[in-house]
C-alpha cells in the first residue's frame, strides 16, 4: 500500500485521523492531515519520513501488528483507507480471482497495468493459511506478471498466476485477489448546467457505481427508458450496491435536484436501508441527509438542495441500498440528476415571535439573486435585499421572498407571530379565557427541540377546562415526552404604567410530581420587551410565606405556595406584582422544563402543567379612608387612611378646615353632622372619597324627656353605631313588633324596630348627648327599658356604660356578675368607679319579655368630674343554639337629673 502511494507522490496531505486497539500495542492513532515529503522518500533508504508514512498506513487498515509478523484484511480495509484518508479515487474495489475466469482475471490485471496503475495483489498458502499482500507492477506477453514481494527486492521478478512461489516456504496460489483501479482522484470538472437521465446502457463519467445488482435498466424510468438501478424487485441476492457522484459546486453555488423510486417486498426489516446524502470530497461525513431508512414509493419523489453552503469545495453525491437480507427485498431507481446555477430564494428573520410595534431584521441568503419583492404578510412589501419591517397589528403572518421576478420563492407559513399589547385589566373576555383571541398567546422552546404546550380541549388526565372549552397546556391529549427541553407559554405585553394595584392571576392543574420526577414549572417576567426574563416571586432558599409558584432550584424542592407539584384540582393561583407598576412593557411567560435524568420511563406517565383563565387585574387609585361615625365636641377623632396608590392627601372635614397628612385627628368644637372628603393624587390619577360624621352635643343637666329624652324632640341628640363587627341593629322610630312603647305614638330607640335579630356576631351602641355636670354630687339616670333577650342557649348580652372623657373611654356602670356565664348586664352597685348604681333592681330575667320597665341610677360625682356621657350596648354572640326569635332591646323616656334635685 505504501509502496503504491510512493509510485503516485500522492497525497501531499491526508484527511482526517484514525485510532483503534491494537491486541499487542494498545491504542494507535494517527493523524492524517500531516504533510507527505515524497521527495524525501528514498527508495533504498528508511527515515522519518517513510517510518511515519508506514505507520500512518498500519493505523488506517487497523494492522495488528508483531514482533515477527503483522496483519490486516486488505480486502475490506485498503480500499477504505485510500479514499477516506488518503484521497485517492472513490473507484477503487477488490476482487477476487475465483469470481472471474482465468482469461478475465489476466484481462484484468494486464487492463490496470496497461492504464499504469500498480495493483495491491495478495493471496495464502494453501497449508499454513498465512497470507501476504504485495505489488503487481507488471506483465510480459506470456502471461507471466511481475510481482514485488516486498521483501527488500528479495525474489522479485515474473511469476505466473498459478506458480505464485517465490521460495521454497512460500507459496501464494490459494484465495488469490486484488485492490485494483487505486490512483488518485480525478479532478472533478462537471460542466453546468448538469443534467444527467441514464440513458446510455453504461456507467457514465464521472459516476461511480459498486455492487453486483447496481446497473443501468430498463425496469423503472421517469424521463426515456432507463434508470440507474441498486437492486431492482427481481433481486434476491443480499450485498450494498452504491453509486455516487462527486460535484465541483461552482463559486455562484447551484442547486440539485434528482428523483428515486424506493420499494421493499414484503415488508421493511431492520437489515435493510435505503439511502441518499451529501458527503465531503473524502470521507464518510454526513453534510446533508436527503434520507436513510424503508420506503416504499407508488410514484417518483423529487428531493431539491441548494448547494451554496458549499459553493467552491467539491462534495460527492452519495446513494446507497443495503440489502441484507434474502427474506426482505429493497431497491432503487434513481433518475433525472440535474445540476444548474440558477438563483435559490432562502430568508432567515432575527426573531420569530415578537410583541405589536416591534421589528424584525430578515436577513436574505438567497443565491444567484439580483433582484427581491418582501411580502410580509400584512399587505406591505420591500425590495431591499435585508429588510427590517415594523409590524404594527396582531397576527400570524407567512412571509414571501421572490428573487429574480418570480424565478425562485421562499415560502414560510405562519413564520412570525406579533402578539398584541393590552391595558390592564385583561379579562377573560379579553381572550384570558383561550376561548377566543387564540393568537394573543403563543408557545416555543428554549432548549432542546420539543414544545409540548398546545392550546385546545383537553383530552387526558386533565380533560375539562375551568371554564368554557379549550386551555393551554403541555401536551393536550398525551403524557409529557421523555428528553431534555424547556418550552414556554407567552402571554401578551402589558402596559402597567398607570398608578394602581396590579395582580396576576390564573387557574391551574398540575401533574409534575416533584420527587424522581422529570417536570419542573415557573412563571417568569420581561419588562423590555422580552429582551430578558426574571423569576416571577423569589425562590432562593424559597423562604416561608413567600408566593413560591415553582422550584426554588433548578432540581430543589417543590413550590411554597399556591401551585403544587400533583394539583389536580383545579386551584387558583394569584399574586401581587408591585415590584412591575409603573414599568410600560410587561409580558409573562410560564416555563415547563422536562430532564432525561430524573427517575425511570414510568415517571414520564404524568400530564404535565395546563393553564386557564388568566387575568391580570387592575384597581385603579381609590381614596379610602376610616373613622369614627359618631363622636362628641371636643373629642380628638382619628381618621385612617386607606388608599390605594396615594401619594397626596387633601382633607376636608366639613367644618371650613382641612389636612394634608395621611392620618390626621381632628377635633369638632360644635354638634351636627359634618361633611369629610378625602382627595387622593398620584401625579396622574385624582380620586375622591366622602363620608360624615355624626357629632354629638353637649347638653346641660336636668335633662328632661321633653329637651328630647323622649326621643320625639331633638332627635339628633342621640345616635347609634356598629362597636364590634359591621351590623348596627338601633334604629329610631315607631315600633309594632313585640316590645311596644308605653305611649302608641311614641318614638323609641330599639334594636330593629320591627324585626327579629340576626344570627352574627358583633357589638352596637345607643350613643346619649354628653352632660356637662356642674357641680359635685348625686344625679340620677332614669329611663324606661324593655328587653326580649332569652339568656338560655340565647345570643344577647346588654349593658349600660360610661365615659367622662368626651367618649374616648368606656366604663360599665354597674358590676359584670360573672358566676352567670354571658350574662354581660349590669346588676347591683359597684365601688369600683365611685358610681353609686342601682341598674334593674335585680328584677331583670333573661327568661321573660319586659315591657317599659323604669330603670333609675343614682350616680355620684365628686369634684374631678365635668362631663358624662352613657351608651347601650346590645352584644350578640352566634355561637349559641338557638333562641334567635328575640326581639332585642328598646329604650325609651330617658331623662338626667343632678343636684340639689337628683
Amino acid at each position: 500500500m505504501a509502496q503504491i502511494m510512493k509510485y503516485w507522490g500522492h497525497p501531499s496531505q491526508g484527511i482526517g485521523a484514525h485510532s483503534y486497539d491494537s491486541n499487542s500495542y494498545g491504542t494507535l492513532y494517527a493523524n492524517f492531515t500531516t504533510t507527505y515529503p515524497w521527495g524525501n522518500m528514498y527508495n533504498t533508504t528508511a527515515n522519518d519520513a517513510v517510518k511515519t508514512l508506514l505507520y500512518h498506513c498500519g493505523v488506517s487498515v487497523n494492522m495488528e501488528y508483531g514482533p515477527k509478523a503483522s496483519s490486516a484484511n486488505a480486502k475490506l480495509e485498503t480500499p477504505k483507507a485510500l479514499v477516506n484518508y488518503f484521497k485517492y479515487d472513490a473507484s477503487i474495489f477488490s476482487a477476487e480471482r475465483a469470481d472471474y475466469s482465468n482469461q478475465d482475471w489476466i484481462q484484468l490485471l494486464r487492463q490496470e497495468i496497461t492504464e499504469k496503475r500498480p495493483v495491491l495483489y495478495y493471496g495464502r498458502d494453501v497449508n499454513s493459511m498465512n497470507g501476504h499482500a504485495f505489488i503487481c507492477d507488471g506483465y510480459q506477453t506470456n502471461n507471466y506478471f511481475h510481482f514485488n514481494w516486498g521483501w527488500s527486492g528479495n525474489y522479485d521478478g515474473y511469476y505466473s498466476l498459478d506458480g505464485m512461489q517465490p521460495d521454497q516456504s512460500s507459496n501464494f496460489n490459494y484465495e488469490q485477489g486484488a485492490v485494483l483501479g487505486i490512483k488518485p482522484v480525478d479532478v472533478v470538472n462537471l460542466v453546468y448546467p448538469y443534467e444527467e437521465n441514464f440513458e446510455d446502457e453504461t456507467i457514465p463519467e464521472p459516476w461511480i457505481v459498486k455492487g453486483s445488482h447496481a446497473y443501468i435498466g430498463l425496469k423503472e424510468s421517469l424521463s426515456g427508458v432507463r434508470s440507474l438501478l441498486l437492486n431492482d424487485y427481481t433481486t434476491t441476492e443480499t450485498g450494498v450496491s452504491l453509486a455516487q457522484l462527486k460535484i465541483n459546486v461552482p463559486n455562484e453555488g447551484a442547486t440539485l435536484r434528482f428523483y428515486v423510486k424506493r420499494g421493499y417486498s414484503p415488508q421493511p426489516s431492520d437489515y435493510n436501508h435505503h439511502k441518499a446524502e451529501i458527503r465531503p470530497e473524502f470521507g464518510d461525513t454526513v453534510l446533508h441527509s436527503f434520507f436513510n431508512g424503508d420506503f416504499n414509493d407508488l410514484e417518483w419523489q423529487e428531493f431539491f438542495l441548494d448547494l451554496t453552503p458549499w459553493k467552491s469545495q467539491t462534495v460527492t453525491l452519495y446513494f446507497e441500498q443495503n440489502n441484507e437480507s434474502d427474506t426482505f427485498r429493497q431497491w432503487m431507481a434513481i433518475d433525472d440528476v440535474i445540476i444548474k446555477q440558477e438563483p435559490v430564494a432562502n430568508f432567515y428573520a432575527n426573531k420569530t415571535l415578537i410583541y405589536e410595534g416591534q421589528t424584525v431584521q430578515f436577513t436574505n441568503t438567497s443565491t444567484m439573486a439580483e433582484s427581491y419583492l418582501w411580502q410580509f404578510g400584512d399587505n406591505t412589501i420591500s425590495q431591499e435585499a435585508h429588510p427590517v419591517h415594523k409590524y404594527n397589528n396582531t397576527g400570524i403572518y407567512t412571509i414571501t421572498l421572490s428573487v429574480n421576478n418570480d424565478h425562485s420563492s421562499m415560502i414560510k407559513q405562519s413564520y412570525i407571530h406579533v402578539l398584541p399589547r393590552y391595558i390592564p385589566p385583561y379579562t377573560l373576555e379579553n381572550g384570558g379565557d383561550f376561548e377566543s383571541h387564540f393568537d394573543d398567546f403563543a408557545s416555543g422552546f428554549l432548549s432542546g427541540s420539543i414544545n409540548l404546550w398546545e392550546s385546545g380541549i383537553p383530552g387526558n388526565i386533565f380533560n375539562v377546562a375551568h371554564s368554557g372549552s379549550r386551555v393551554w397546556k403541555t401536551g393536550l391529549s398525551k403524557n409529557i415526552e421523555k428528553g431534555d427541553y424547556t418550552c414556554i407559554l407567552i402571554t401578551p405585553l402589558f402596559d402597567l404604567s398607570a398608578s394602581g394595584t396590579y395582580a396576576i392571576q390564573f387557574y391551574q392543574q398540575m401533574d409534575i410530581h416533584y420527587n424522581n420526577c422529570p417536570g419542573a414549572a415557573w412563571l417568569e417576567y420581561t419588562t423590555d420587551e422580552g429582551q430578558s426574563w426574571q423569576r416571577l416571586g423569589t425562590y432562593e432558599n424559597n423562604p416561608s410565606g413567600s408566593k413560591n409558584w415553582y422550584n426554588k432550584e433548578t432540581h430543589d424542592a417543590s413550590p411554597n405556595g399556591p401551585c403544587w407539584w400533583q394539583t389536580i384540582s383545579w386551584t387558583c393561583s394569584r399574586l401581587m406584582i408591585p415590584q412591575l407598576v409603573g414599568k410600560k412593557a410587561v409580558g409573562f411567560r410560564f416555563v415547563y422544563r422536562v430532564e432525561s435524568q430524573w427517575g425511570n420511563d414510568l415517571t414520564y406517565l404524568i400530564d404535565g402543567w395546563c393553564i386557564d383563565d388568566f387575568e391580570i387585574q387592575y384597581t385603579p387609585p381609590t381614596a379610602a379612608f376610616e373613622h369614627p361615625k359618631l363622636a362628641y365636641v371636643g373629642q380628638p377623632v382619628q381618621f385612617t387612611d386607606q388608599s390605594i396608590s396615594a401619594f397626596s392627601w387633601k382633607w376636608s372635614f366639613g367644618d371650613h378646615s382641612s389636612e394634608t397628612l395621611q392620618n390626621p385627628v381632628h377635633t369638632y368644637s360644635a354638634p351636627g353632622y359634618y361633611s369629610i372628603s378625602l382627595e387622593i393624587n398620584n401625579g396622574v390619577h385624582i380620586s375622591t372619597h366622602d363620608n360624615g360624621i355624626h357629632v354629638l352635643p353637649d347638653r346641660g343637666i336636668p335633662y328632661s324627656t321633653g329637651k328630647g329624652g323622649n326621643f320625639d324632640t331633638r332627635t339628633d341628640d342621640f345616635d347609634s353605631q356598629s362597636i364590634v363587627g359591621s351590623i348596627n341593629l338601633w334604629e329610631h322610630g315607631k315600633t309594632e313588633n313585640a316590645l311596644l312603647p308605653l305611649q302608641s305614638n311614641s318614638m323609641v330607640w330599639k334594636t330593629r324596630l320591627n324585626d327579629t335579630i340576626p344570627k352574627a356576631q358583633f357589638q352596637c351602641a345607643l350613643y346619649t348627648p354628653n352632660f356637662i355636670t356642674t357641680q359635685s354630687g348625686t344625679y340620677s339616670l332614669n329611663f324606661e327599658m324593655s328587653m326580649d333577650v332569652t339568656y338560655a342557649n340565647g345570643p344577647f348580652a346588654a349593658q349600660c356604660q360610661y365615659s367622662t372623657n368626651n367618649g374616648q373611654s368606656w366604663f360599665r356602670l354597674g358590676e359584670d356578675n360573672d358566676s352567670f356565664g354571658e350574662n354581660w348586664y349590669n346588676r347591683g352597685p359597684s365601688s369600683d368607679y365611685k358610681i353609686n348604681t342601682s341598674i334593674f333592681n335585680d328584677q331583670m330575667g333573661w327568661t321573660a319579655i319586659i315591657n317599659n320597665q323604669p330603670v333609675s341610677y343614682r350616680i355620684t360625682l365628686d369634684s374631678s368630674v365635668s362631663q358624662i356621657a352613657f351608651r347601650f350596648v346590645l352584644s350578640v354572640t352566634d355561637n349559641f343554639t338557638d333562641g334567635y326569635n328575640n326581639d332585642g332591646f328598646m329604650i325609651d323616656n330617658f331623662f338626667l337629673t343632678g343636684p340639689p334635685s337628683g
